[in-house]
Order: structure tokens, then C-alpha cells, then sequence
């Protein structure tokens, strides 16, 4: 998601303080964002986006760049992968220029997405549109009322320890995956270890 798509975050990024008083989200510039695309194509009202928020230990880390976010382009994502769960989502079914740009993406366990991923009757629940003056604000003051889109999180940053817990709060596309979290596809298996399940990313 572009920078210029994001009015603010909560909590900032890289930022190191206590944070479990309040659940993490994301003010959108644009008000339709989350319902642009389906997540159910049966019930345009729930959004396509959720914020997942992860402990460490919970997401897969690059060793290299030490990050949790991977770059590829949109029909590298897509592919099919023998270990990794994609979305259901043709190869072929968006313009040429949107295939070969580069999105970002994460891998976790299934257990993990399981146990953390919003139930599909809360995520409409999980966003809303807000309206606020922003005549005084500097950063919009040339027009006296603002359209927003919230993404709230469903987890508070809940740390444990002495020395504190480092959480990754991720915006993720939901789109492609309707029919594993309602249950009516079985979550596959990795072909390199037929007796557990894929990752997904």
C-alpha cells in the first residue's frame, strides 16, 4: 500500500513504549479502500483488509533482512507453491502493469493465522468510515471536512517479561481466502511433509 494511502498508524512504527491500553490500527486517506475489493462476493459489506498483529516468534523472519515483510511481484506471490498457501485468486486476472509491480507479503502457520486472524463475522466490525474537521489542520486545510477510512486490530499489545515483547502489526488482504476461513476447503498439506499443513502467506 503506498505511503500517500495512509493518513496515520497507531502505533507508530519502530516505536518502543507501552502500547496495551489501546488496540492498534490505521487511518486510510480513502474512505472505500476496505470495501474496494471482496473478501465475500456474497456480502459486499465485510472488507477485504484486516490489521493481524503478531508476537515474536509468531511470523516468519527473514534471517537476512531480518525483516517480516517480502518483496516480490504480484505473479511471483501468486504462484503456486508446494508448501505455502496462496490466495485463490487467478494468475491472470488483473492488468498487465498491476502483475509485474512489487507487492509485500508475509508467511505464517496455519495454527498461527488460525488462532489470530479475525472471525469473519467480526471483521465488518473491525472497520469503519469516520468524518472529521480537519479545517484546522494543517495537513488538510484546504478543505474543511475529511472522509476516512479505521482499521482496528482485534489483539492488544499485551507484553510479557521483564525486557518487554516485540509485536509486527501488519495491514493484510484477506481477498482469496474466504473459503478456507469458512471452512468449506480443507487446508492443504505440504508437499515436502505430507502430515502438516501449509504456511500461509
Amino acid at each position: 500500500l503506498p505511503d500517500t494511502e495512509v493518513h496515520s498508524v497507531y502505533p507508530p512504527q519502530n516505536s518502543n513504549s507501552a502500547y496495551d491500553q489501546f488496540l492498534p490500527n490505521i487511518v486510510l486517506n480513502k474512505r472505500v479502500l476496505p470495501w474496494e475489493r471482496y473478501f465475500d462476493p456474497a456480502d459486499k459489506t465485510i472488507p477485504w483488509l484486516c490489521l493481524m498483529v503478531f508476537a515474536e516468534g509468531e511470523i516468519t523472519i527473514d534471517p537476512v533482512t531480518n525483516s517480516s515483510l517480502v518483496s516480490s511481484t504480484v505473479t511471483d506471490f501468486l504462484a503456486i507453491n508446494d508448501n505455502v498457501l496462496k490466495p485463490d485468486i487467478p494468475l491472470n486476472s488483473g492488468p498487465v502493469d498491476v502483475q509485474s509491480s512489487i507487492c509485500s507479503s508475509i508467511q505464517i502457520r496455519q495454527e498461527v493465522f488460525t488462532a489470530l486472524v479475525p472471525k469473519i463475522a467480526e471483521l465488518k466490525y473491525l472497520s469503519h468510515v469516520r468524518q472529521v474537521n480537519t479545517g484546522d489542520q494543517a495537513i488538510m486545510g484546504f478543505e474543511d471536512l475529511g472522509w476516512f477510512s479505521v482499521i482496528t486490530g482485534n489483539r492488544l499489545l499485551k507484553t510479557t517479561g521483564t525486557n518487554g515483547t516485540r509485536f509486527y502489526v501488519h495491514l493484510v488482504s484477506l481477498e482469496g481466502y474466504y473459503s478456507i476461513m469458512n471452512g468449506t476447503t480443507p487446508w492443504p498439506k505440504k508437499k515436502s511433509d505430507p502430515a502438516m499443513d501449509k504456511d500461509i502467506a
